[in-house]
Order: structure tokens, then C-alpha cells, then sequence
């Protein structure tokens, strides 16, 4: 994986986390995203 992919997706994910904060609420996209973006974090160590 590239490292510029990998910084939009952690880009990507952290707008996600910041709306959350904002909403107070996930909807399934987002837990989806979430998860993925876990799996990605543990890939990439």
C-alpha cells in the first residue's frame, strides 16, 4: 500500500471521527468505516 493512499484514508478517518464528535451519533457507514479502518491500522504495523 502507498503511503500517499494510506494518508488519505487516515485523512478520510479522522474527519469521520470529528463528525461523530459533532453528531454524537454513528450510523452504519461510519461504524463500517471505523472497522476498517482498524483492520487497516493493525495491517500496517
Amino acid at each position: 500500500m502507498s503511503n500517499n493512499f494510506k494518508d488519505e484514508v487516515m485523512t478520510a478517518i479522522e474527519e469521520v471521527k470529528n463528525s461523530l464528535v459533532k453528531d454524537k451519533e454513528i450510523s452504519d457507514k461510519q461504524m463500517e468505516i471505523l472497522l476498517l479502518t482498524s483492520l487497516l491500522e493493525e495491517e500496517s504495523q
